[in-house]
């Protein structure tokens, strides 16, 4: 029983420690100012969108802001001048956003409290090589899948970003036109695989973290 609740254990740290760094990436992503700015005007300066260079601190600002609610939080559609940029159906959508932006952070603090609950429980359990065969497993489970995810974006990228939002959207507000809407003038699609890199960055990070981990449990004592 001891073997299986231990690389159970192992398993669930790994776990963990993937979904903290994809939720925490895209918590980044989509709700730190600086973050987005830099990404706007890489991807979409004002000569591709229309909008002043002057007005992109302030929607971006309010972008952040919407975005960036805490589960629990509700706020109403944005009062201030620059909301009047976006369509009505662009703000539907962003609600959209701000509710999987609200369980991105759920799935967050999940993640993070049940790493720091786990770590000191996977070193009173004392028996290192039974939690680094827990440790091994989620290691392939996640490889196999950011490595899926990776090949299909580099083949179809358009094809997984039309699939995401097929998934995660039960409506086609995601489908928006950028001769009439600012929104996606801002956040047209090379902003999106540079997210999905960024993303992937920090996942094949958290992978080393998990090798390297089970590197050193492969040296203790059983």
């Amino acid at each position: 029983m001891t073997s299986h609740f231990s690389r159970l254990t192992g398993l669930l740290l790994a776990l963990a420690l993937i979904l903290l760094a994809l939720t925490g990436g895209i918590r980044v992503l989509a709700t730190v100012p600086v973050v987005m700015e830099r990404m706007m005007l890489r991807y979409a300066p004002p000569e591709a969108t229309g909008l002043n260079a002057a007005d992109y601190p302030e929607t971006i600002r309010l972008l952040t802001d919407y975005l960036g609610e805490w589960p629990g939080e509700h706020t109403d559609l944005p009062l201030a001048e620059a909301a009047a940029r976006f369509h009505d159906y662009e703000w539907a959508h962003l609600k959209d956003c701000a509710a999987l932006l609200r369980l991105d952070t759920s799935l967050l603090l999940a993640s993070a409290a049940l790493l720091l609950m786990l770590l000191p429980l996977a070193f009173r359990l004392r028996r290192p090589a039974e939690v680094r065969k827990g440790l091994r497993l989620g290691l392939a489970l996640a490889s196999l899948v950011t490595a899926g995810l990776l090949l299909w974006g580099l083949l179809d990228f358009d094809g997984l970003f039309i699939r995401f939002h097929q998934v995660f959207f039960r409506n086609s507000l995601w489908l928006l036109n950028p001769q009439t809407d600012l929104l996606v003038r801002l956040m047209p699609l090379p902003y999106f695989i540079h997210c999905a890199l960024i993303l992937t960055a920090l996942l094949l990070l958290a992978l080393a973290v998990l090798l390297t981990a089970c590197r050193r449990l492969k040296k203790q004592p059983t």
